[in-house]
């Protein structure tokens, strides 16, 4: 008797002493599942950061576009708007972003390095290369195109129009990539 109960006490403490390797196994999976969620949500939030930045420069370009046609506006000039359409928009910044690579011909467009802006000198585009791919199996990187074009001049031509509302003029807008 004093036997068997040795065997249960010795039983018992060797369960206590330590974790089963089923307990180190579920303690693992939990842990890797939190870590994913985790990442996955940092990534998320990296993206969503990088569009930011990507707008917010485009708004500055944006409004030195609009600087520059009130400037003619005020001078009493008129301002070439088709050469507006072919100009780099990055040159009407005080300074360049660290990011920018300049104006690239379509040659040379592999080698950029993600994160980067471009001008695309062919297409007169503005290109924005994303950080990260489109996807995880991808291997092509999501690209942003901007480009200089004609406002649309109202449609309905028996309104009448302020002076100021019909004055053609440009505005840099997103694009697709074709």
């Amino acid at each position: 008797m004093r036997q068997c109960k040795t065997r249960v006490v010795r039983a018992q403490h060797n369960r206590q002493s330590g974790i089963t390797l089923l307990e180190l196994i579920i303690v693992i999976i939990v842990f890797s599942v939190l870590l994913g969620t985790i990442l996955e949500s940092i990534y998320y939030y990296q993206g969503k950061a990088e569009q930011a930045a990507v707008q917010r420069l485009v708004g500055h370009m944006r409004l030195a576009l609009v600087g520059k046609q009130y400037q003619a506006m005020v001078a009493g000039t008129r301002l070439d708007l088709v050469a507006l359409t072919r100009e780099n928009p990055m040159t009407w910044l005080q300074t360049f972003p660290a990011n920018y690579r300049g104006e690239i011909a379509k040659s040379t467009k592999e080698n950029l390095t993600p994160g980067s802006w471009y001008f695309d000198v062919s297409e007169h585009k503005l290109v924005y290369m994303f950080s990260s791919k489109k996807s995880f199996l991808g291997d092509s990187f999501e690209r942003w195109f901007f480009k200089v074009e004609f406002n649309r001049l109202p449609t309905n031509t028996a309104k009448q129009v302020e002076p100021s509302q019909a004055e053609p003029g440009v505005t840099l807008v997103q694009v697709d990539s074709g």
